[in-house]
Order: structure tokens, then C-alpha cells, then sequence
């Protein structure tokens, strides 16, 4: 019994030391493409710009093992030392999530005499461009393997009233209005959001779905389907048994049948 139980213990420190050397080799292999794309760098655009890139770097990887303590302890994160990043304790973030410059990642906890308790949740290997914002009240949540391209808004408010019963008055500055609207917004797997899009509160946008650039979108986006525009409607939709993006006819988007607006 007791040669059983040293020869279990062995095979465990066996496995402990190579799941070690593993991690060891993969962190060396990180480092040294690290180093390779700086160098390539430097030849390319001169010492100035590589020591530039270098130290931002350097700074973002600080920024992100000091955001990581404040959060679940995502593996993988690469954020960006301009992130904006506000009430972290009513944000999740999945693993692997990379952003570019200027993130702005808000839970609103407060505004004026108004109480929230938002949440963002955001899953596994999304990618995030530049100057991105995103701002929750309630509810926002986008899927894994999410893109979200440079300059997208996304919230579950907005500021003031303009329809149904309510309506907040032009004389009253927009910031001093009261937040209304406050619906969830879903982005389900898989969507690719282009440049500029706007999504406002209440939008569903289905899973495997393209939002073209500088669209709005306020209401649900099904599946599989190509949007664009202002109010953003479909335009295409993926066909699995021809397997090609069929575009709609003209009678249904003038209908509104696919309209997401």
C-alpha cells in the first residue's frame, strides 16, 4: 500500500512539473513573438516608434493584471491603458477579451435622484476596436466571439423621453432629463458590428448576424442576417441549405417586415 501511494504521489508531481514546464515554454514563446513584433517594428518604422509601442505596451499589461484583481479574474485579458471603466463590481468579462484605445465601459450606478443596478456582461473571445462605449442601466450582454468595430455606441437608455405618454421638454438640458428607456440589449454570438453603429436600447441582435457600418439599430435583428442603415433593416440572410447570403426582396424591407428600427 505504501509503494502504491508514493508511486501516486510521484505521478502526480510528474504531471504538477510538466503542466508547469508547458505553461513555462508557452509564456517564453509569448514573449519572444512579443520582442519579434517590436523588432519588426523598429525596422519598419524607425527606433522612436518601436520604443512608443514598447512602453504602451508595457503600460496596457499593467493596466490589465491591475483591472483583473478588480474583476472575476478573466484569463487572457488585453485592455487597453485609456480604458474608461466604471462600477466594476456589476461588470463580467469572459476570457480573452481584447480592446483597442479609449474603451469606455460603464455601469451607471446613479443619475440625478435616479438608483440602478446595471449589469454588463460580457462573454468569451471578444474583440473590441477603438473608442468603443458601452453603458448599461440595466442590461447589456454580448455573446462570445463577438467583433465590434472603431466608434460603436451601445446602450440599454438614453436621456429623456420623446414618445409615448412622457415627453421631456427641448427647455431642459439633456443632461439634467431623466434616463428612460431603460430595456436590456442582447448581442448574441457571433455578430460582427461595424463601424459607427449605433444600438439603443430594447435591440436583440440574433446570433451570426452583420451590422453594417454607421447603422442604427433599435429593435431585433434575427439571425443570420446582413443589416444596415438608419433605421438598420435586413438586407440578406444566410440560406444553410444553398449555403450563400440570399438578399430579401425590396416588398419585405419596404413592409418592415425585417426592419430592426
Amino acid at each position: 500500500m505504501k509503494a502504491e501511494a508514493l508511486s501516486g504521489e510521484a505521478t502526480t508531481q510528474r504531471n504538477a512539473s510538466s503542466r508547469t514546464s508547458v505553461v513555462s515554454v508557452s509564456r517564453k514563446r509569448s514573449q519572444g513573438l512579443r520582442l519579434e513584433r517590436i523588432l519588426r517594428y523598429a525596422i519598419e518604422n524607425g527606433l522612436y516608434l518601436a520604443c512608443t509601442l514598447a512602453i504602451d505596451q508595457i503600460r496596457s499589461c499593467v493596466f490589465a493584471r491591475c483591472i483583473t484583481r478588480k474583476l472575476s479574474n478573466p484569463r487572457g485579458l488585453k485592455i487597453h491603458h485609456s480604458a474608461r471603466l466604471r462600477g466594476l463590481k456589476h461588470i463580467q468579462i469572459g476570457k480573452n477579451f481584447s480592446t483597442g484605445r479609449m474603451l469606455w465601459l460603464e455601469a451607471v450606478l446613479s443619475h440625478g435622484s435616479r438608483t440602478y443596478c446595471p449589469q454588463i456582461v460580457i462573454k468569451n473571445d471578444v474583440a473590441v476596436n477603438d473608442f468603443v462605449h458601452i453603458a448599461a442601466t440595466k442590461y447589456v450582454e454580448i455573446g462570445n466571439g463577438v467583433l465590434i468595430a472603431s466608434r460603436v455606441f451601445i446602450a440599454d437608455h438614453s436621456h429623456g423621453s420623446y414618445s409615448n405618454s412622457e415627453h421631456s421638454s427641448p427647455m431642459d438640458p439633456p443632461n439634467l432629463r431623466p434616463v428612460t428607456d431603460c430595456d436590456r440589449v442582447v448581442i448574441e454570438d457571433n455578430v460582427w458590428i461595424g463601424e459607427g453603429v449605433a444600438i439603443l436600447a430594447g435591440s436583440h441582435i440574433g446570433q451570426g448576424s452583420v451590422v453594417g457600418a454607421n447603422a442604427v439599430v433599435k429593435g431585433h435583428i434575427p439571425p443570420f442576417s446582413i443589416a444596415v442603415g438608419n433605421p438598420a433593416c435586413i438586407v440578406k440572410q444566410f440560406d444553410f441549405n444553398l449555403g450563400k447570403w440570399m438578399s430579401q426582396s425590396c416588398e419585405k424591407r419596404e413592409s418592415g417586415e425585417f426592419r430592426a428600427g
